[in-house]
């Protein structure tokens, strides 16, 4: 549970390389430069041990990764080239990350894993990753995310003849008949969940986002606030269900809400949560239902981040100087 959490940010910790220390002094030098900036066969070492901790965590093979060895180094140091580009373009920006920021972003994730603060370190540990270390990528990913939304993500757009001509080249599979209820919900998640004090602290901000439901601001822009839930970045979508798919306390809760409506408080297995009933729709093979043309929008849109990302970073690489030494 807690590694799915991990695998963007061990992505970031290195791409896919090691280096095998051994006993031997090592002088250390420089093995690229990034318009003017330098890369030492150090940094280098010191990213590719991390990762040869995570992957020995995670019992990968090591004479598989011996045999990779000198492909693996060039493409971690490809991705640190990439990293001088992108962290350039962070500072010509402006684009700053308090350390409260990254505190509140490692309390998501510990809340999303139901794992205890205290614990927090040991469960890094055991996949071979420190935590100041893990603070310093999380602190990085922000600053992207950042980036990302300054030069990429306010330029694309995804129109309804974009979503018709998806469901053109993959017509959706026939659903279950009957409504579907499309949903969105709030979930505020205790950091230990034996703990009652934590459930308290969680129950406490539930109500505040209730409170602030009730004097009118918007659902997704609450959910965004309070919400624990990764589906907080989307304004607490949670998708279409039928009936007989809703567990019982979800069933509980929605069936007595009309469009528009939401809940009271619910104490769930996941945490304490609140839903909202955005539409009801009739199942089986339709392109006009909502929830799943909200699903290939997004799925479109993060292609097209990805896609126009990708673009601006190799026009980037294409202006700068870089020289490979390894």
């Amino acid at each position: 549970m807690f590694k799915t959490a991990l695998i963007y940010l061990t992505a970031l910790f290195c791409t896919a390389a090691f280096c095998h220390r051994t006993d031997a002094v090592i002088v250390d030098r420089i093995v690229a430069t990034v318009n003017g900036e330098v890369i030492t066969l150090s940094e280098l070492e010191s990213r590719a041990e991390i990762f040869f901790k995570a992957q020995v965590a995670r019992g990968v093979d090591l004479e598989q990764l011996e045999s990779r060895k000198k492909e693996i180094l060039a493409q971690i140091l490809l991705q640190m080239t990439d990293e001088k580009i992108v962290q350039k373009e962070i500072r010509n920006l402006g684009i700053e990350v308090g350390e409260d920021e990254v505190d509140a972003a490692l309390e998501r994730i510990r809340r999303n894993n139901h794992i205890a603060e205290d614990e927090f370190a040991a469960q890094l540990a055991s996949e071979g990753i420190v935590l100041e270390e893990y603070r310093k990528e999380v602190k990085k990913q922000i600053e992207r995310s950042r980036l990302i939304n300054a030069e990429v993500r306010g330029k694309i757009v995804i129109t309804d003849e974009q979503i018709d001509r998806y469901l053109a080249e993959h017509p959706p599979e026939k659903t279950a008949s009957g409504p579907l209820y499309l949903l969105q919900h709030i979930c505020t998640i205790p950091r230990d969940p034996q703990d009652p004090v934590s459930r308290q602290e969680a129950l406490e901000r539930a109500r505040k986002a209730l409170g602030e439901l009730e004097q009118g601001v918007s659902f997704a822009e609450v959910a965004g606030k309070y919400s624990d839930a990764p589906s907080a970045a989307e304004g607490g979508a949670l998708g279409a269900f039928s009936e007989k798919d809703m567990a019982d306390f979800l069933k509980a809760a929605v069936m007595q809400l009309e469009p528009g409506e939401f809940s009271d408080i619910i104490d769930t297995p996941a945490g304490w949560q609140i839903f909202r009933l955005e539409a009801v729709e009739q199942g089986g093979r339709s392109g006009r239902n909502t929830a799943l043309r909200n699903k290939i929008r997004q799925e479109l849109y993060k292609q097209q981040v990805d896609k126009r990302f990708g673009e601006w970073l190799r026009e980037l690489r294409s202006k700068s100087t870089i020289r490979i030494l390894l």
